[in-house]
C-alpha cells in the first residue's frame, strides 16, 4: 500500500469503516485533508 491519503481512505472503506469523525486536530495520516472534521470524506480525497 502506498502512504496516500487516497490509499488510506481506500482500505478504510475496504475495511468497512469508511468516513471516520476525526478528534480535534489530531490527524497524524493526513486523512482530513480539507480539515472539516472528518476523515476521508468527499473533499479528502482527489479523484484522477
Amino acid at each position: 500500500m502506498k502512504p496516500t491519503t487516497a490509499a488510506r481512505c481506500a482500505w478504510l472503506e475496504q475495511h468497512e469503516y469508511g468516513r471516520l469523525e476525526v478528534n480535534g486536530r489530531d490527524d497524524p495520516l493526513r486523512l482530513d485533508r480539507d480539515k472539516d472534521g472528518t476523515a476521508c470524506g468527499r473533499g479528502d480525497v482527489r479523484r484522477r
